[in-house]
């Protein structure tokens, strides 16, 4: 029995360095669950919403391609993006990127966006 105790009581320990350190994230999405607050709340930063219409969007492929732009973009925190209503909804850290350098971003790929909007609920 202590040998399971010990072994246990290891792997708990490294998979809380790992966790700590990053190393787990994509391995234990219950890890990053629980690391995300913590990380977000520490930046004492303003979170901002902008939506805006996305045109030309077909297909999920479209959505996606749409959502790995604006993941790419230093200081966004949640996209999303409805091929049904044509819309992106993305979230954003103030000061970090701007409504419009993230609808710029969607035209690159050579979808028409229209004006974003922002939105007072973070």
């Amino acid at each position: 029995m202590k040998p399971r105790k010990r072994r246990h009581l290891k792997i708990t320990v490294i998979l809380s360095v790992l966790a700590v350190s990053g190393g787990l994230v994509f391995a234990c999405p219950l890890l990053r669950a629980e690391l995300t607050p913590t990380t977000q709340a520490s930046t004492n930063a303003t979170l901002k919403i902008v939506g805006f219409s996305v045109e030309g969007m077909t297909c999920g492929s479209c959505v996606a391609s749409v959502k790995r732009a604006l993941q790419a973009l230093d200081g966004v925190t949640r996209i999303d993006v409805s091929l049904a209503d044509r819309r992106a909804r993305v979230q954003y850290v103030e000061g970090k990127v701007t409504a419009d350098s993230i609808a710029a971003a969607v035209r690159q790929l050579g979808y028409k966006t229209g004006e974003p909007v922002s939105e007072n609920d973070p």
